[in-house]
């Protein structure tokens, strides 16, 4: 089977590349069509552009405009000529599944926690979600049989402590706690150094990630160890995360990845409403999330409907 994954995002790696590994392992055709993208995260800025490169040669992938099976994400670069399977990421698919639902085959949720609770997101206290959720109300996302519940390939690598942190320039032999910065405008209200003081007297030493477009403040970045995703696959926050005995979050969407990757999440509320609240809870992988490999149970999928 062939299975093709455009994209003009380097996002779509940390979800594509171990859907593609395994199905290449499994003895099926993955290709790569790789479209345009100019923003930091897009494929037509060089260094993205070389760093899919070099995963084509790494993991000996092939390009290509056309296959059996296309995947996406949050149905953007559909074929219609070719059966779809689009992946839902964290929770924009609030505000975008009623735009691609009429155009896909399938659409894969990590679980079915995430579909339940898009009654609850209409009443949360922001204006984008209540319209959002209420539209993919409209569109019977609760009872729609084009979803499936199949996790999400991205958390489906090995990674090894010791390769991080000579990536990263990090020793071993240290205790660290990943912080996920907060956004520039809460940045502010952030005590940032007040928090790294009480890691580093516990005998850790904080590591602080953000995104591209969220830049750290110079005297932050001066002072502290701060990392930009080095790369899109494997993914930064996940490599920090593996290095790290816990991670401090401000109500953001990363504790779905730090219940996924066993690294307990503290949260420092910093907004009007919960996101993700049930994920702080005891055993949450197996009660609002799932343990067994999503790259398997998409491909079975496949095998049996394609």
């Amino acid at each position: 089977m062939k299975i093709l994954f455009p994209f003009h995002d380097c996002v779509a790696l940390r979800y594509f590349m171990p859907l593609a590994i395994e199905a290449k392992s499994q003895g099926h055709t993955p290709l790569f069509e790789v479209t345009e993208g100019f923003k930091y995260n897009g494929v037509s800025i060089p260094d993205n552009s070389a760093q899919i490169e070099a995963l084509m040669h790494h993991y000996d992938m092939e390009y290509g405009d056309t296959g059996d099976v296309c995947v996406t994400i949050e149905g953007c670069e559909v074929r219609p000529e070719m059966v779809n399977y689009t992946l839902t990421v964290l929770l924009d698919y609030i505000s975008l599944y009623p735009r691609y639902i009429d155009k896909v085959d399938y659409v894969v949720f990590p679980s079915r926690w995430f579909v339940a609770m898009v009654s609850e997101a209409a009443k949360k206290p922001i204006s984008s979600w209540n319209t959002g959720a209420q539209n993919c109300l409209d569109s019977n996302i609760q009872n729609n049989p084009k979803n499936l519940f199949l996790g999400s390939p991205k958390y489906d690598i090995s990674l090894d402590r010791d390769f991080i942190c000579q990536k990263y320039g990090l020793d071993p032999e240290h205790r660290y706690t990943m912080i996920m910065y907060p956004r520039p405008e809460n940045r502010r209200d952030f005590e940032l150094d007040t928090i790294c003081e009480r890691i580093i007297a516990e005998g850790k030493i904080p590591i602080i990630k953000s995104r591209g477009k969220h830049q750290f403040w110079q005297q932050d970045f001066e002072k502290f160890l701060c990392f930009y995703d080095m790369t899109w696959f494997p993914p930064t926050s996940l490599e920090l995360m593996h290095i790290s005995e816990e991670v401090v979050g401000t109500d953001s969407t990363a504790v779905k990845e730090s219940v996924m990757m066993d690294c307990p999440m503290i949260n420092i509320p910093n907004k009007n409403y919960r996101i993700l609240e049930e994920f702080y809870e005891e055993d949450a992988k197996s009660r609002f999330l799932y343990t067994e490999s999503s790259s398997n149970r998409i491909l079975k999928h496949m095998e049996e409907n394609v």
